[in-house]
């Protein structure tokens, strides 16, 4: 069964504060330390914007499903900075909010990230969307994962990124029994 989103952010969010606080002398001298990293994605009338594949009304939810598009992320780390693409499903819930989940990649001339996103987005609230993705590397960055953590930037258009590469995968979850 699906965790609430909610609870995933949360332990995104505790993932990276426990993260921030391990010293890299604790981690073993032929692993990479953990980067903090940061950037922006800028929206631009130029990206490819594919509509969505289908929307329809369910009860209380608008389900937009399929829409995609292609941009440009630009960070202080290049191995995080390229195209990016995501495709996406959204419930939209009128103006309480929607909740999006999706799949995301990074490509660069080096490599590419891929995994997955989620997040909401309060419509009431001018550029009040976050996101959280986890991306694993493949090529040059085989063996590395990334967190993500995009939000409103001050600039109009624009998304701020901020997050962590990191050696490995993440942990499993534990149980809550």
């Amino acid at each position: 069964m699906r965790s609430s989103l909610f609870a995933r952010v949360a332990l995104v969010t505790i993932s990276l504060v426990i993260i921030s606080t391990v010293g890299v002398a604790a981690q073993p001298s032929d692993e990479i330390p953990a980067v903090q990293v940061s950037g922006v994605v800028v929206f631009a009338d130029t990206d490819p914007v594919e509509p969505p594949t289908s929307i329809t009304v369910d009860g209380a939810a608008t389900k937009v499903l399929g829409a995609s598009a292609v941009r440009q992320i630009t960070m202080d780390d290049e191995r995080l900075s390229g195209s990016q693409r995501a495709v996406w499903n959204r419930f939209e819930y009128g103006a309480d909010g929607s909740t999006v989940a999706g799949r995301l990649s990074i490509e660069n001339d080096d490599g590419s990230w891929q995994g997955t996103y989620e997040g909401v987005i309060f419509p009431h609230v001018p550029g009040a969307a976050r996101y959280q993705a986890v991306l694993v590397g493949t090529g040059e960055y085989e063996g590395l994962s990334a967190i993500l953590s995009y939000s409103p930037s001050d600039a109009d258009d624009t998304l701020a990124v901020d997050g962590l590469i990191f050696m490995g995968e993440f942990p499993d979850y534990p149980a809550l029994d």
